[in-house]
């Protein structure tokens, strides 16, 4: 084509003419409608130069695909980012780190409930009697109330649990369905649990029993009196679910993650699924699940997600457990009632020091039996002891379906369990880790009493001593129970 005709105005287009025309395919978004890719735009944008006849500029491609880049990194922020997106992401994201490391060839089995937390509260309140609950019938009924099911060892609730009375609700409906199935309940803690938004501003607050007395923690601290708070555990703060994406994993186009304008725009997990991991790791090993605190006693959590950043120059990592927690508030934080996990300085670890139940201690005479009898309830509001006792209470409850129908005498009944517990019993000293495992008790002791006015059932008062020490030593946890010797309760 002749020089005199390329460059007629009729056929002449400018670059910034190309660009305006292929600006609805860069920054047109429509959710109804797919996005062309990056590369169609840029082969629209080849053929058309190539059809003006304008001399093709390699960098000019590269602007243009660098501007797309940046358009289209803007579009996947903004869904990333979006709440409605981050939940869902981040409940599929935690329930896929906890089955990653959750060893199933070791006897650990997993069941997932989809249920919203406000579909949760309309069966649990619906109902006046909680055994006619769709709730009551994952945890307890299809497990421990069935010949030859396989109990629930452990709740994992993907819910955040704060102040308010509607929550206290829920935690007190499945509290009591966890100590009927002897299954204790993990879930996420919310920030307004301490009277913040967010969890940023915990290092903020001076003294954390302080807080709890205020009036619209009312019913919190009612919740903690009563005996079924011991089946709760409530973690906290959140962890960082996924590292930010950045071009080095994103293949088909430049992308860089910016989470520089919120904290939120990180994507946060519910901490209970990090300590299910301690739980199933605890119970691969050792059959139950004691060993779930410590750094180094199977309390760690390890491989978490680190992302650094530029601040004046020096780079700093982004806390994966979303806020630093001192030694001191760990503890402050346990004594009200919560399982914190304590992030390692300059590292992807972290560790659970403590597992407490949100059950408050009862307070009892500075006497030697009084100091005795406090260490004991102290204790048993701890959940990996807690854990020891529903494991045992399992076992009960399979004796019991077994003697149905036997009529079997109270003396008849203490000698079998008190056979069947004493498997477990190794009175020595200094065991190994291997026969710890397998005899974890030092000392075992069932007591039955028939129950007045009922004849046929009989109350169980297991005590146990497990090989651990406290302060130098052992300690006696209890479980009082009935069982029914004529029809299955």
């Amino acid at each position: 084509m002749p020089d005199a005709q390329r460059e007629s105005p009729k056929t002449q287009v400018t670059f910034a003419e190309h660009l305006e025309a292929l600006e609805p395919l860069i920054t047109g978004y429509d959710p109804a409608a797919p996005a062309p890719a990056s590369s169609t735009a840029t082969i629209l944008l080849v053929t058309k130069l190539l059809e003006s006849g304008d001399k093709l500029q390699p960098s000019l491609i590269d602007d243009l695909v660098a501007d797309i880049d940046r358009k289209m990194s803007g579009q996947v922020d903004a869904i990333l980012h979006h709440p409605d997106l981050q939940r869902m992401e981040s409940t599929w994201r935690s329930l896929r780190y906890l089955v990653e490391q959750t060893d199933f060839r070791q006897g650990n089995k997993m069941a997932v409930l989809d249920v919203s937390k406000d579909d949760l509260i309309r069966d649990l309140e619906d109902n006046p009697d909680i055994t006619k609950t769709g709730y009551y019938r994952h945890v307890y009924s299809d497990g421990l109330g069935t010949f030859g099911g396989t109990p629930v060892g452990a709740v994992i609730g993907n819910y955040e649990f704060g102040p308010g009375q509607r929550d206290i609700r829920l935690l007190r409906k499945m509290a009591a369905v966890s100590s009927m199935a002897h299954a204790p309940m993990v879930g996420g803690t919310s920030p307004s649990a301490f009277g913040v938004e967010s969890y940023q501003e915990l290092p903020n607050l001076k003294d954390i029993s302080s807080v709890m007395e205020g009036a619209k923690f009312a019913a919190w601290r009612g919740f903690r009196e009563e005996p079924d708070a011991r089946y709760v555990g409530l973690a906290l703060p959140r962890y960082l679910a996924r590292p930010v994406h950045s071009r080095d994993a994103v293949k088909k186009f430049v992308y860089d993650e910016d989470v520089s304008e919120s904290h939120e725009h990180f994507l946060w997990g519910n901490m209970a699924f990090p300590f299910a991991t301690r739980l199933t790791e605890a119970f691969a090993k050792n059959r139950w699940c004691a060993n779930i605190i410590g750094p180094n006693s199977g309390g760690a959590v390890k491989g978490l997600p680190v992302y650094t950043y530029k601040d004046e120059g020096a780079d700093v990592i982004k806390i994966p457990t979303e806020v630093k927690i001192t030694l001191r508030r760990e503890y402050e934080l346990a004594d009200a009632g919560f399982v914190p996990l304590t992030w390692r300085e300059n590292s992807d670890n972290a560790a659970f020091f403590g597992a407490n139940s949100a059950k408050k201690t009862k307070v009892f005479p500075d006497t030697p039996a009084g100091r005795t009898a406090a260490t004991n309830d102290m204790l048993g509001t701890r959940l990996p002891y807690m854990f020891i006792v529903c494991r045992l209470a399992h076992y009960i409850k399979a004796i019991q379906v077994e003697n149905i129908g036997k009529s079997i005498s109270r003396s008849a009944l203490e000698n079998e369990l008190k056979e069947w517990i004493s498997q477990y019993v190794n009175p020595l000293e200094n065991l190994n880790q291997v026969e710890m495992a397998r005899k974890p008790l030092k000392a075992a002791n069932i007591a039955v009493t028939d129950v007045e006015g009922r004849p046929g059932w009989y109350e169980v008062e297991m005590q146990v001593t497990p090989h651990f020490k406290y302060e130098g030593a052992y300690f006696t946890l209890s479980l009082v129970g009935k069982m029914d010797n004529t029809q299955k309760k």
